[in-house]
C-alpha cells in the first residue's frame, strides 16, 4: 500500500523529537553548544537562513554528516521550510546513529512567523 508524503512524516514523527522555534530561540539565548542544519535546497538556502545555521540538504545530508560531524552524541536541530522535510531528515540521520538530534516544528516559516531574525 502506497503513502502520501504526509503520512510518511507523521510515521517518521512517532520516532523524531521536534522543538518549537521559542526553544530553538532559547538554545541560542543560553549559548548551547549544537549544530543548527538548514536542510533546504541551495536556492532556498540563498534567499534567507536562520543566523548560526550550517547548509546541507536533505538529499546529501547522510552522506555528508558523518564526515562534517564524527561526534554522533552531538546535539543538532535541523530544519527546512516548514519541518517536513527535516523531520524524514532527522529520521534519516538517527538510523546512522545520530543520538541527540530534532527537527524544528514549522521550520524556517514560523521562524520568520515568530518575528526573528533571518540572514539574507
Amino acid at each position: 500500500m502506497s503513502k502520501s508524503f504526509l503520512e510518511v512524516v507523521e510515521e517518521a514523527l512517532k520516532d523524531v523529537e521536534e522543538v518549537d522555534v521559542f526553544q530553538l530561540k532559547k538554545s541560542f539565548d543560553d549559548n548551547e553548544d549544537f549544530l543548527l542544519i538548514d536542510t533546504r535546497e541551495t536556492e532556498e538556502w540563498n534567499l534567507s537562513r536562520i543566523p548560526n545555521a550550517t547548509h546541507i540538504s536533505k538529499g546529501l545530508i547522510e552522506k555528508v554528516l558523518d564526515v562534517s560531524v564524527p561526534d554522533r552524541n552531538k546535539k543538532i536541530v535541523l530544519y527546512c521550510q516548514s519541518g517536513f522535510r527535516s523531520v524524514l531528515a532527522c529520521e534519516s540521520i538517527k538510523r546512522l546513529g545520530y543520538n541527540d538530534v530534532s527537527s524544528l516544528k514549522g521550520g524556517i516559516a514560523e521562524w520568520q512567523n515568530s518575528g526573528f531574525d533571518l540572514e539574507i
